[in-house]
């Protein structure tokens, strides 16, 4: 049946699957009961808002979870483990997620199938008459039942879509569904608080800013991961975490930090721990004699190339064995995975720092881009990397010369 409707593959109905990371312990936070009020009240699409780390994708889970018991939720994961950079990826057009997100639908037998197209305008119109169908057929067995769809992360489908002059199909649809809304469907999208006009164009949506642990919330979360804390110590969490859960998480990880009167690092403190735990990394590699990159360098190339960067291509640029590599990445686990295809920023607000780097390095990022130039007739990877990146950069004079050039990988 798909072969005659010209797909190849079930994976072309759902083109976008998630790729969260796994959180050992989620609280119920004190907020819970009045956000959910909240959402059901608000008649409109709502905003979840935040800083990075402050657990916005955390949150978003635990909606599911919650709205799920009564009602049929789809959770869309807008960063995919760093993937929303990757140029195959296009989670932030209509014909790659609203495709996914109606097909999840049609699984679950409230709708018709959605199929491929390249025309998101079609795409955005057919989807809205499958969500109608879908909470018409849900509403059949149970009419106090919604649909809740949970967009994570949409600033990046904002972003993505400004760097390549396209429509971000989270801003199309909360638009669409705020003019017209649909009895029985319910939207809730996440973003960071910064990214407000990237993710929705600052809409006077209703919006929920997270609030910070607070000091009830860090000692339950400490006690729930069975971890032995004085005093002393607790007191130094509370005080010196400000209520970021990522920093939270990361202090809990590494009691040194617990002990130690500051943290080095001119940011924002989640960016300090993220700094100190890259300088941790590079002393191991150094103690065992190994590949020892200069921090800023090495995690902004990351950035800077398309996801999954596979790590031979790195081992050229940086003119060092496969395997020192490989070593030096394993102790960056969980900021950064090694997946089968290459390597993958798991923490979103490691990529942001990374991202600051890149931006900050201008010297190291015109060499970088040199580097990827002189690989253009070795490395397919590298050739396909270069033009994006040059549009990051607004470098059109480069995108001009690479349009006329006749160097291709052999």
């Amino acid at each position: 049946v798909l072969g005659a409707l010209g797909i190849d593959q079930t994976e072309d109905l759902y083109p976008v699957p998630d790729s969260f990371p796994k959180v050992p312990v989620v609280l119920n936070r004190d907020f819970s009961a009045s956000l959910i009020d909240k959402i059901l009240a608000a008649k409109r699409p709502l905003i979840i808002h935040g800083p990075g780390g402050i657990g916005k994708t955390v949150v978003m889970q635990s909606l599911e979870k919650i709205f799920s018991e009564n009602n049929e939720t789809i959770l869309f994961d807008g960063f995919g483990g760093g993937l929303w950079r990757a140029p195959s990826d296009h989670r932030h057009l209509a014909k790659r997620s609203l495709l996914h997100i109606i097909n999840s639908l049609a699984a679950k037998n409230l709708c018709d199938l959605l199929l491929p197209s390249t025309d998101d305008e079609t795409i955005l119109r057919t989807a809205i008459r499958r969500l109608s169908q879908a909470v018409t057929t849900l509403r059949e067995t149970n009419p106090q039942k919604n649909i809740v769809l949970l967009l994570d992360a949409i600033d990046h489908a904002g972003m993505r879509s400004n760097s390549e002059n396209t429509a971000s199909f989270a801003k199309e649809l909360l638009k669409e569904l705020d003019i017209n809304p649909i009895d029985g469907i319910v939207i809730v999208a996440s973003c960071r608080t910064e990214r407000k006009k990237e993710a929705y164009d600052q809409i006077d949506y209703p919006d929920f800013q997270i609030p910070i642990f607070s000091d009830n919330e860090i000692r339950q979360l400490v006690r729930a991961r069975s971890i032995q804390l004085n005093s002393s110590e607790e007191a130094i969490l509370i005080s010196k975490s400000g209520g970021n859960p990522r920093c939270i998480d990361m202090m809990l990880k590494n009691n040194a930090l617990l002990n130690t009167p500051s943290v080095e690092g001119n940011e924002e403190l989640l960016n300090a721990l993220l700094e100190e735990r890259f300088k941790q990394a590079i002393q191991h590699a150094k103690e065992k004699g190994s590949f020892t990159p200069e921090g800023e360098s090495f995690i902004a190339s990351l950035r800077l190339l398309p996801p999954p960067v596979p790590m031979d291509e790195l081992a050229k640029i940086f003119e060092v064995p496969f395997q020192s590599i490989q070593s030096f990445v394993s102790d960056l686990y969980p900021l950064i995975e090694a997946t089968q295809h290459g390597l993958i920023f798991r923490d979103e607000p490691t990529e942001t720092l990374a991202k600051k780097y890149a931006e900050k390095n201008f010297r190291e990022t015109d060499q970088f881009i040199q580097g990827l130039k002189e690989q253009q007739s070795t490395s397919v990877y590298c050739a396909r990397a270069l033009p994006n990146l040059l549009i990051e950069f607004d470098r059109a004079d480069d995108l001009i010369e690479l349009a006329f050039s006749d160097v291709f990988p052999d």
